[in-house]
């Protein structure tokens, strides 16, 4: 294999570890080998697929089946690959289908929307194109028109399609943990930062009138005028189980057991402090979307990494990454699931980033260390352990 051939090829292997690792958004990968640089002959073919074992993959290679690290495949697919004359490798997931293709000593990456996601637009009762609507016109009409996405005569607005389809998105992304066998018969859900609570409002839809599920919303904010809109709204769609509170998230006391916290877009240290709350509270499912991550830019030492942070724009960037990938290992280190996506395109916004997290232990000693080891090494305070040490030490959370 020429050099450029393999390294391209290598490069292109290795990012398709991140892409199988998400085991909620993960479908299918599959590498086909052929014959000749035409393509005339398949002589070989195998599969990746999630397997029943979290942080693990289904190898499948002729008749025989193993499971695998995520971090194996980029190997196994080099072997089975390096020497052909043509080759093919596709994966797939919820948002898009990557397909690395060799032909010779030419290697081509392509990435293409899935067809359940490819773009449409509703004319009359039904969205044009293939795509499975979870919030679909002809059914949601109220709670689109009351977001404002829809015109009065049943359209979806022009200027506003992009925005539908980020939201109805977002709900598909949370699909599949909103599907699950709740630990109460009602399930208590808490919307922290929650603005005009757009979103809340939709998924407020899916999970009752759409999944079935009994339901009781709590929406806070710091903000007097944006809980008035959002309780007028929730009047005018006749939601009695969604009640907005201005309040302080991290003085905020729950009446009943949560089981679901959000946080879409608080800023700052406003998303800590909900995570602390969802971490407290032993929330079954945390959900946030960070934005404005700016508390450790001023923690960071510039000289700490020489040359590397010197340039501030690197370090607020470096701070961003810092921030939200020391929240994740404080999820994980009191006994949460992780994985981040995605959302959107960065081309939308560039806070495009969401943790989803599912408890399920107690607690893990070894990312609990990990976070220790790096919180320390960069010398930073996180305002999530702080806010989590709040709620301890006032008792009652």
């Amino acid at each position: 294999m020429a050099a450029d051939r393999r390294g391209k090829l290598q490069l292109a292997l290795l990012g398709l570890v991140g892409r199988v690792s998400n085991e909620l958004d993960f479908r299918e990968l599959e590498a086909t080998v052929f014959a000749d640089a035409g393509g005339a002959a398949m002589t070989a073919s195998v599969q990746a697929r999630p397997a029943d074992r979290p942080g693990r993959l289904e190898w499948r290679s002729g008749g025989t089946r193993e499971n695998i690290e995520p971090g194996e495949l980029p190997a196994r697919l080099l072997a089975l690959v390096a020497e052909a004359p043509a080759a093919r490798i596709t994966c797939t997931d919820r948002v898009s289908t990557l397909e690395i293709t060799i032909r010779g000593d030419q290697v081509t990456i392509s990435n293409r929307q899935t067809a359940h996601d490819a773009e449409g637009g509703h004319s009359g009762a039904a969205l044009e194109g293939p795509r499975e609507w979870y919030l679909a016109p002809g059914e949601a009409d109220p709670v689109l028109k009351a977001l404002g996405l829809m015109s009065p005569d049943g359209k979806i607005r022009a200027d506003r399609r992009r925005k539908y389809r980020q939201i109805d998105h977002f709900i598909e992304l949370l699909d599949p943990l909103l599907r699950r066998d709740w630990p109460r018969e009602r399930v208590e859900l808490v919307d922290c930062g929650c603005g005009k609570s757009y979103l809340s409002f939709a998924i407020n839809y899916y999970l009752r009138e759409k999944l079935r599920t009994h339901c009781f919303f709590s929406g806070l904010d710091s903000n007097a005028q944006v809980v008035e809109t959002a309780s007028q709204m929730a009047r005018q769609l006749g939601y009695r189980n969604m009640r907005f509170v201005a309040t302080d998230i991290q003085t905020y006391r729950p009446d009943n057991p949560v089981d679901v916290v959000l946080s879409l877009h608080a800023c700052d240290t406003a998303t800590d402090a909900a995570l602390a709350a969802g971490i407290a509270w032993r929330a079954e499912l945390i959900v946030v979307v960070p934005c404005c991550q700016t508390e450790l830019y001023g923690q960071l030492d510039p000289g700490l990494l020489g040359a590397l942070l010197e340039p501030a724009v690197y370090r607020r960037r470096f701070a961003d990454l810092l921030t939200d990938a020391l929240r994740t290992l404080f999820l994980e280190a009191h006994g949460y699931r992780t994985s981040v996506v995605e959302y959107v395109s960065p081309l939308d916004t560039p806070k495009n980033i969401m943790l989803r997290a599912e408890k399920v232990s107690r607690g893990n000693r070894s990312r609990q260390e990990e976070y220790l080891r790096y919180r320390a090494m960069f010398g930073v305070d996180p305002a999530v352990e702080r806010f989590f040490r709040a709620r301890q030490a006032g008792g009652r959370t």
